[in-house]
């Protein structure tokens, strides 16, 4: 088999090179230009061979979207196989799609379905049907399991809380991983403004509770989820996400929280400080999918 290569472009160089140093493929730097007009071209040179995997950005921008599809397109060119790797799946929360999902994610898909990729990658996607739409394999690694198991220590929470009805089987896998005996969760809603507020909450609540989801963008569902925890009497609250976006003044939010602990991974560039720590999981990523 022919030796892959893993290729970025310079929104994707930091993740690409922790995928690099735990998977032992070379890196390459895709060379980006833009012309006054706006418009951009990406090349890659055509000795590094030809079987790549090409990784995206962790922001969620279509000026990225489109670097990395050019980058695909050029990888292609030189006539071998194209894998992508996606640290976080661009979504959208607001521009749905039949069946409640996201239509970004449908649409970024879909445009990575014109090329003929042979197997995309995501961590812990918001999602799984969008993915659908690539029209290759999808390895969607969902490291939320293990990131509990290494990151808590000798600390064992006895309840799982999951802050929305969509993060259940999310939940249930971590709660499987430790082996503790409660699962509860939170069914919220966004309101106007962006206030997040609970319906309902199902389960009991009892003194450890680790709250985990798969993205923390604004903080408040988190901190919602928090509160609901402490009111029904829980005395230490701990959150596990795996995306850290923290968007606006979600910082400063989850710093004011009942949380004592909120632990991330370094799937978008690490925000450390305060009440957040930061867990490396991408050497381990390159390592599980692309060391042979």
């Amino acid at each position: 088999m022919t030796k892959r290569i893993i290729v970025c472009t310079p929104g994707s160089e930091n993740i690409a090179s922790r995928l690099t140093r735990g998977s032992g493929l070379r890196l390459h730097k895709a060379k980006v230009r833009q012309y006054p007009d706006g418009e951009i071209s990406v090349a890659i040179d055509s000795r590094v061979g030809k079987n790549s995997i090409v990784v995206a950005s962790e922001k969620i921008c279509w000026e990225e979207i489109g670097r990395t599809l050019l980058a695909s397109k050029a990888a292609l060119d030189l006539g071998g196989r194209v894998e992508l790797f996606f640290p976080m799946m661009p979504y959208g929360r607001s521009d749905k799609a039949p069946a409640g999902e996201a239509a970004a994610a449908y649409l970024v898909a879909g445009l990575f379905s014109s090329l003929p990729i042979d197997a995309v990658s995501v961590i812990a996607p918001h999602s799984l049907p969008p993915l659908e739409s690539f029209g290759c394999g999808v390895n969607a690694v969902e490291p939320l399991p293990n990131m509990a198991a290494a990151a808590l220590g000798v600390w064992r929470p006895d309840t799982i809380l999951s802050p929305d009805r969509g993060g259940i089987p999310r939940a249930l896998e971590v709660k499987n991983c430790l082996g503790v005996l409660q699962l509860s969760w939170i069914d919220k809603k966004r309101v106007s403004g962006g206030r997040v507020i609970a319906r309902d909450f199902r389960g009991k609540i009892g003194k450890r509770v680790l709250i985990v989801d798969d993205i923390v963008s604004t903080g408040k569902t988190l901190a919602l989820a928090a509160l609901e925890a402490r009111r029904r009497g829980a005395s230490e609250i701990r959150a596990l996400a795996v995306h850290g976006i923290f968007s606006g003044g979600a910082r400063s939010l989850i710093a004011r929280s009942a949380l004592k602990e909120l632990i991330v991974s370094d799937s978008v560039l690490p925000k450390a400080g305060g009440k957040i720590k930061t867990m490396a999981i991408l050497e381990d990523v390159g390592k599980l999918l692309y060391r042979r």
